[in-house]
């Protein structure tokens, strides 16, 4: 059952006022388990397609939509079968059943050009599935061994960033304003390549066998000739 409840956002406005509703699906008889959409009236401008997906994941109704890839942006006719809707680091996606690849798939939404197309039939969406083991994480996240426990520092500068897009890591306040974050990592040299992506912003604090990866790894840029 679709259960819709209007949220006031700012103190002392009405529902109406406030442009947003949360919908959630229950996970009895519910289409995806566990799936939630927030909706506002910035969601709306910013991800015009969501509701389209949304309402056919419902219906369990396929949908055809307009796809541009990452590499080239060339945009190509997809066929889909909606199981869930994914929201993770700041983008929206939907996972289902690709029509023209048989396989399960997942399209990020920014991606998604001009309408989304309801066609003929409908499906059943397989017991048990979690759309988000379909959209991939970090990189340093996965790996072969275990994940072991690292604390990244964001200077005052870049911390904005990380509770921006990651809230949900472990945090502590660092010095200077900023913030030490306990990141899972699988993949270190993964993790050291991110981290040089923010500049001198961002450190490795401990292990310190991977803070010595990251020096290593910065060492060649670093000496000077005498």
């Amino acid at each position: 059952a679709l259960r819709i409840a209007a949220q006031a956002i700012l103190g002392g406005a009405s529902e109406a006022e406030s442009g947003l509703m949360k919908l959630s699906i229950d996970s009895g008889g519910a289409p995806a388990p566990g799936a939630r959409v927030v909706w506002g009236a910035d969601l709306a401008a910013e991800q015009p397609s969501l509701a389209a997906f949304y309402s056919a994941l419902l219906d369990h109704k396929p949908v055809e939509f307009s796809y541009r890839t990452a590499e080239g942006g060339e945009a190509t006719r997809r066929g889909l079968h909606p199981y869930g809707l994914v929201h993770r680091r700041g983008h929206w996606y939907v996972v289902g059943h690709d029509r023209d690849k048989d396989d399960v798939r997942a399209f990020k939404l920014a991606r998604v050009s001009g309408p989304v197309t309801r066609i003929g039939g409908t499906y059943t969406i397989p017991p048990s599935f979690d759309a988000g083991e379909h959209v991939g994480g970090e990189a340093w996240a996965i790996g072969p061994g275990a994940s072991n426990a690292t604390v990244v520092r964001f200077d005052a500068s870049m911390r904005w960033w990380i509770e921006q897009n990651m809230p949900e890591l472990p945090a502590s306040e660092g010095s200077g304003g900023a913030l030490d974050v306990e990141v899972p990592v699988a993949n270190v040299d993964a993790l050291v390549s991110w981290i040089i992506g923010f500049g001198s912003e961002v450190e490795i604090l401990t292990p310190d066998s991977a803070r010595r990866r990251l020096i290593n790894h910065l060492a060649p840029y670093l000496e000077r000739p005498a």
